[in-house]
């Protein structure tokens, strides 16, 4: 009976007519069988992607701060909980400094290793020296190793408390580095790239810029980037400048003498804050770049010329 009504309907109208009854002979032949059996010769379908599980990420600030230098930088402590390589935590700082604004900005990466890690950063002063009191500061912990970036932030009034002013003054016209700030270069140096201060440090042309010495290695052959920035209270404002400058370098110890011109104020004898940083790379966007990093108080001489 289904043979002779099909050939009817082929003869009358065509192929496709034709489509049109088996498309409903399927449909019918599907609603009478059970459910495994209409479906076994379907392919097998991907299941749906899964949105991915992002690591913990959480920042916390509210720990007293450290003057540093007569208030030409602070210590801030954060307490991060990341486990990306490359996420980022930024660090503001403000504070009322007489009618003035001293504030302060830093950006680091921490070792991100899944647990609760204190991280300790040395913020420069600018506009204004940072004193003993209250200040505000807010941190932001970026991981954009996914889109969108996942962000936490926190924020927290804080109370900076007294540190250390800098050495006594030097002898012979050489500046001192102190030791009661550590060194940050030993600990997060990487591939044996080390970069540190070195003596002395020389002020210029009445204290409009000054010399700073610096012994690196970038381990490895490659391009080196010394950047070095001071920090100086003098009264109730800043002398501040940083300079960076590249040079091709070895795993052998290297030395370098960056000077730099004063911004806004002239640097004066005394204390003063100074850092640099040193980022070893290779032009290769599949190699990283190494850093190191070394910090101290100093105390800057009479200029000399």
């Amino acid at each position: 009976m289904v043979l002779v009504r099909l050939r009817g309907v082929l003869g009358r109208s065509g192929r496709r007519t034709v489509r049109a009854v088996l498309a409903v002979g399927c449909a019918a032949v599907s609603a009478v069988l059970p459910v495994s059996t209409a479906f076994a010769a379907a392919p097998n379908q991907p299941a749906p992607p899964r949105a991915p599980v992002r690591a913990p990420l959480r920042v916390s600030v509210g720990l007293p701060a450290t003057v540093i230098a007569d208030g030409a930088a602070l210590r801030v402590t954060a307490d991060v909980v990341c486990s990306v390589p490359g996420t980022t935590l930024t660090l503001i700082l403000v504070q009322r400094s007489g009618e003035r604004i001293a504030h302060g900005v830093v950006i680091d990466r921490p070792g991100c290793g899944g647990a609760t890690d204190r991280t300790v950063l040395s913020m420069p002063a600018q506009d204004a020296p940072f004193h003993p009191g209250v200040a505000f500061v807010q941190a932001s912990l970026n991981d954009c190793s996914q889109f969108p970036c996942s962000t936490d932030v926190d924020e927290a009034v804080i109370t900076v408390s007294d540190g250390d002013v800098g050495s006594g003054l030097p002898q012979d016209g050489a500046a001192v580095l102190t030791t009661d700030l550590p060194s940050t270069g030993a600990g997060r140096a990487e591939n044996t790239v080390e970069a540190r201060l070195a003596a002395p440090m020389v002020l210029l042309a009445e204290g409009t810029a000054v010399r700073v010495p610096v012994d690196f290695t970038c381990g490895v052959p490659r391009t080196g980037f010394v950047a070095v920035a001071v920090t100086q209270r003098v009264g109730n404002r800043i002398a501040h400048g940083a300079v960076e400058d590249s040079r091709t370098c070895t795993d052998r110890a290297d030395h370098i003498v960056i000077t730099i011109p004063a911004v806004d104020t002239r640097f004066e004898p005394g204390p003063a804050f100074v850092q640099v940083r040193l980022t070893s790379c290779i032009l290769n966007p599949e190699i990283p770049c190494f850093l190191a990093t070394d910090e101290a108080t100093v105390t800057l001489p009479a200029p000399t010329g």
